[in-house]
């Protein structure tokens, strides 16, 4: 069911903006123009290389399995303009661009779409040539410090993408140390349970695990880096990468009137709020940049690549029909492949929710799980059983 946004009057709309090459921006144009809209789509993003899926490149690029190249889910038809969106002023829908010569120019638009995603929570203080993952470019080198003779790494961070890192490295031969204040690996995201799954594939590939530990210092070394534990601890490492989360791209929209509280505010279905909570008109936030107003009137980052390109697509339908849906929220779902393991995650997994067994396959490692929340059904882990996730979705399997 659509409802219909008396704020926005979408007749007349000949022009979008959609800043940032992302997966939600991608999304957004494919639907405009799978939806019939012919007027000028312009996207803005600092990214040379962009746009790519973000995925694979903690795991097939990062191994050599995968090039970096323009994924299937981006569409031509539109211009894609290279510059860093500095300033918006989302009333006149009027946005500052600087070029990487430092030229400046303005860009206006009758429907402005912010997809600036995010970007690596950084330590406070880190000396110069520590590594982080993000971008195409912190890939190529990352892979180059390894082609250039680099034995051994430390990872600070033991949630899914350091996970991610340390199964690569290991398969390109580096020796592993990972360190978190956690007391698990990805205990955040999977919960305590699979977190202590972790531990046991982690060390038996080989990685060093540190866990239940700070970071004191991380000093530069004539070769090399040593990162000081706050248990005393010395771990000494031809690399450090940092892998502590991300965290939006909104400082650029300071003094623009736009609500800002970990993302951009909106309601449900992507539509930006100003400082008052109000809807500013014809301006929208898809992506890990949008915080979504829920049903119990929260605000929410939905950091998963589906969630992304579903509200991609749900902005473009809002622009072109002032329409937005009101069905409930739907599952988030993503995956991470890691030590040999595909684990997909469909709901939500609480920090205090059990996991029950409901059914395994012959496949290594291959087992479906439900996750309860005390007496409510929360969601789903499938570790290495795509087939069985796919019943789930189908609504062939439920829960016992």
């Amino acid at each position: 069911m659509m409802t219909k946004d008396n704020s926005e009057d979408q007749r007349g709309t000949r022009s979008v903006v959609i800043i940032g090459a992302s997966l939600a921006g991608g999304a957004c144009v494919a639907r405009l123009r799978a939806l019939g809209y012919d007027g000028q789509i312009t996207v803005i993003d600092p990214d040379p290389l962009a746009p790519y899926d973000r995925p694979p490149l903690s795991k097939g690029v990062l191994t050599r399995a995968a090039p970096i190249e323009k994924p299937r889910w981006w569409c031509d038809d539109c211009t894609l303009l290279r510059g860093r969106a500095v300033a918006l002023d989302p009333r006149a829908r009027r946005i500052e661009i600087r070029g990487s010569d430092g030229h400046r120019r303005f860009v206006s638009a009758d429907a402005i779409v912010i997809a600036t995603g995010a970007r690596p929570r950084r330590l406070p203080t880190e000396p110069a040539g520590v590594l982080a993952l993000r971008t195409a470019a912190d890939a190529k080198a990352l892979s180059d410090a390894i082609d250039r003779g680099a034995k051994s790494a430390t990872i600070i961070g033991a949630g899914v993408l350091g996970c991610e890192l340390a199964s690569s490295l290991r398969e390109r031969g580096v020796e592993v140390a990972m360190a978190d204040l956690a007391p698990l690996p990805l205990v955040r995201i999977f919960g305590a349970e699979i977190g202590k799954m972790a531990v046991g594939w982690m060390t038996e590939a080989g990685v060093t695990l540190h866990l239940g530990v700070g970071i004191a210092a991380i000093r530069a070394e004539p070769a090399g880096f040593s990162v000081d534990l706050s248990g005393g601890t010395e771990l000494h490492s031809d690399l450090v990468i940092i892998a502590i989360g991300a965290e939006p791209e909104t400082e650029w929209l300071t003094g623009s009137g736009i609500g800002i509280a970990n993302g951009v505010l909106c309601d449900g279905s992507g539509a930006v709020l100003d400082l008052e909570g109000a809807i500013l008109p014809n301006v929208f936030a898809a992506g890990d940049v949008a915080a979504l107003r829920d049903q119990n009137g929260s605000h929410r980052r939905h950091e998963a690549w589906t969630a992304a390109r579903r509200q991609g697509t749900e902005v473009a339908e809002r622009i072109l029909t002032g329409s937005q849906a009101s069905a409930p929220d739907a599952e988030d779902y993503f995956w991470t492949d890691q030590f040999s393991r595909k684990i997909q995650v469909l709901g939500s997994v609480p920090a205090n929710g059990t996991l029950n067994c409901v059914r395994t396959t012959a496949r290594r490692h291959g087992t479906l799980f439900e996750v309860r929340d005390g007496e409510r059904h929360a969601g789903w882990i499938a570790m290495n059983c795509p087939e069985l996730l796919a019943q789930v979705q189908a609504g062939l399997l439920a829960a016992e």
